[in-house]
């Protein structure tokens, strides 16, 4: 059986948000941008936003590493949102902010 995510392109600060990702994907003009990725829910169903926040380079250069937050659980078949779309943005902007370090200290410790 397949699951279905709907698409949206609006969300609202105080929706239930289950996940929140900051990925580089290609975009439909041929280069890597750096996407905001929700998944809300919505009349008890999956949607997912995604915003473009520019060219992924950018984001590389500012050695912004790509990052996912999980703000909900899955119950059996029934996903449930722990957090907001907003408690979910001010989490990534803490991430945005702080200072840049090398991923591979994380092996060695």
């Amino acid at each position: 059986m397949t699951s279905l995510v709907l698409g949206t392109d609006i969300v609202l600060e105080g929706e239930p948000c289950v996940n929140l990702a900051e990925r580089n994907l290609m975009s439909p003009h041929g280069q890597f941008h750096r996407y905001e990725i929700l998944l809300i829910i919505r009349n008890w169903m999956p949607y997912e936003y995604r915003k473009d926040m520019g060219l992924a380079s950018d984001w590389d250069s500012r050695g912004i590493e790509q990052f996912r937050i999980m703000g909900g659980v899955l119950d059996g078949n029934i996903l449930e949102a722990c957090e907001t779309v907003g408690s979910m943005r001010e989490m990534a902007h803490q991430i945005r902010e702080r200072p840049a370090f090398d991923i591979r200290e994380l092996l060695l410790s």
